[in-house]
């Protein structure tokens, strides 16, 4: 009896059936082509979030921007109050005041509402000091000396300690816009990141289903082309009038 000394992948990839290594072949290839879609999907998913994440970013940045035209709005109404000569003109530009103040108090609600960062917290907490202060200012500085009637109190109130107040408000707040626009770059060149390295993968696998499948499809054809090749050499030598020829067939 003759012992078959051939390796294990060499039985496996020769005494097989023909059908059973078509199977294989069309397994590997659909479960490299089934990566290949699970990792897109995976990819799309991510980049779905980075896309909410950068659309949030912005709306941060939008209301940001809008509570510092708020704040604008404040020392512009503040403004138009101390220069007022008349009682009309001072109602109608503390209404203003007024106003821009409740936008200021809603824009800032609406800003820390988001799901921030811990450097926009903060810089969150230090305008609400800031604006604290300013409004105090504002209270105690400006319209008690407009009540009073005094023009001298009101025009050092506003060159000295209301100006003041208003730049310490607006420190953070170009802050806040500052680290907001860092955190969408952030955000960006993750997602960029994201992208390329999920691209490589899927080309990756790509060749390696390409590859995988050329090495199949070839051992098949060897598969089938062999025993075929067997065939013809015998049915020559028949043709020859050599009747003795053997063909070895196997079933395996």
């Amino acid at each position: 009896m003759a012992v078959d000394n051939r390796s294990g992948w060499t039985r496996f990839l020769t005494d097989r059936r023909v059908g059973t290594k078509i199977m294989i072949a069309v397994v590997a290839v659909t479960l490299f082509s089934v990566l290949d879609g699970v990792i897109a999907l995976r990819s799309l998913g991510e980049t779905n979030n980075q896309v909410g994440a950068g659309y949030e970013h912005s709306l941060e940045l939008e209301t940001v921007g809008n509570l510092r035209a708020a704040v604008n709005r404040t020392w512009l109404a503040a403004g138009d109050y101390l220069l007022a000569v008349d009682d009309s003109g001072r109602q109608k530009a503390r209404s203003a005041l007024d106003t821009a103040e409740q936008e200021v108090e809603s824009y800032a609600g609406k800003f820390e509402a988001y799901p921030i960062g811990a450097q926009m917290r903060s810089a969150e907490a230090e305008f609400r000091t800031a604006w604290a202060g300013y409004i105090d200012v504002l209270g105690t500085r400006v319209l008690t000396a407009a009540a009073l009637r005094d023009r001298a109190a009101l025009q050092a109130a506003r060159t000295g300690p209301v100006a003041e107040a208003m730049t310490a408000v607006r420190a953070p707040l170009t802050r806040l816009a500052e680290v907001t626009v860092q955190a969408a770059a952030a955000q960006q060149q993750t997602a960029e990141s994201r992208y390329q390295s999920t691209k490589l993968l899927v080309i990756v696998i790509l060749i390696g289903g390409g590859i995988l499948g050329i090495v199949l499809a070839a051992g098949i054809t060897r598969l089938i082309v062999r025993p075929l090749s067997r065939c013809v050499r015998a049915l020559k030598q028949v043709g020859t009038g050599d009747l003795t020829v053997r063909v070895d067939v196997d079933s395996a």
